[in-house]
């Protein structure tokens, strides 16, 4: 099974009303249900190779394999959990 990371919202034309939320409250409101909090360096590690990748700077070609192509290309990142390709 693929799990896919996704960089940006798909969503277009929120409300009046979530404009004006607090950014915290709007975090919260979009994220509700599927936020997954993590820590430690490993976490860390990660993200910056999320980032370099999507800034054209992949710490290694794995991640260019990994990354969505397309239209949408670089805002998608796609990973199994048992590690596996």
């Amino acid at each position: 099974m693929w799990h896919r990371l996704i960089l940006r919202s798909g969503k277009n034309g929120n409300s009046a009303d979530d404009r004006r939320l607090p950014l915290t409250d709007y975090i919260a409101k979009e994220t509700k249900e599927r936020l997954v909090s993590v820590q430690g360096s490993e976490w860390q590690n990660f993200f910056q190779s999320v980032s370099a990748t999507t800034s054209g700077q992949p710490p290694n070609v794995a991640w260019n394999a990994r990354a969505s192509q397309g239209w949408d290309s670089g805002d998608s990142f796609f990973f199994r959990l048992d590690g596996r390709r």
